[in-house]
């Protein structure tokens, strides 16, 4: 009797145990997590570098066929602000920046009756550009960016006792790239390069005679980069 007992027990507990087991085979696999959207909002920083190199055709032609280098490098400082939307590992933005400058440089001019110089500065500079990065891991982002820059500068040229000064606007495209990490409270610490290449102004000197020259202005710049995200 109890062995009849045993096999109808099991006999009404296999469809059971048989149902659990088809419904765990039925499970779907479990869902990949999604990215952490850290990348994603508004955003103010501040960033300082330094300018690693200029362009060898950024030249002050002065005074008929003297040709004066015109390359000053120096230490760079300044600010950010943008926007980004994040697309699972896809990061799309725009950022501008605004940048002080203590570039200068001064040369003496070649094959002058009179003793002479010039004196080339960038004083400030600034950009807006578009973002497009990528997110191998979740806190961290590579990227590429490009736009439209601009950058103040002026000259000094000497003879003598004699002065003249000009200054002028520059315009052209700026394109570069970097990497950015998120350290954490909404900070983002980077590391970018940048090249400026800003085309040619004519900068026009009065002293006492006229001189006018088309100047070229082309900067690389690598700097680093601190953010605070809003979101």
């Amino acid at each position: 009797m109890r062995k009849l007992l045993s096999i109808l027990a099991l006999a009404f507990a296999f469809p059971a145990f048989a149902a659990d087991m088809a419904v765990a085979q039925l499970r779907a696999p479990a869902a990949a997590p999604a990215p952490v959207l850290v990348w994603a909002g508004f955003y103010i920083g501040a960033h300082g570098g330094y300018t690693v190199d200029t362009s060898a055709g950024t030249n002050f032609i002065v005074l008929k066929d003297a040709i004066v280098a015109r390359d000053p490098k120096g230490i760079v400082w300044g600010g950010q602000v943008g926007y980004r939307a994040q697309v699972a590992k896809i990061v799309m933005g725009v950022e501008a920046d605004f940048s002080m400058a203590g570039l200068n440089k001064r040369a003496a001019i070649p094959d002058s009756e009179v003793p002479g110089s010039v004196k080339s500065e960038i004083d400030y500079f600034g950009s807006t550009r578009a973002v497009f990065g990528f997110t191998p891991f979740d806190h961290t982002m590579v990227y590429a960016t490009g736009g439209v820059g601009w950058g103040h500068s002026n000259g000094t040229i000497t003879v003598g006792d004699v002065s003249g000064q000009s200054a002028a606007v520059h315009f052209g495209p700026v394109f570069g790239g970097g990497v950015e990490f998120d350290i954490g409270n909404k900070l983002k610490l980077g590391l970018e390069y940048l090249h400026w290449d800003l085309g040619k102004a004519s900068y026009a000197f009065s002293f006492p005679i006229q001189v006018n020259t088309p100047v070229q202005l082309k900067m690389d710049i690598v700097r680093a980069k601190l953010a605070w995200s809003f979101n």
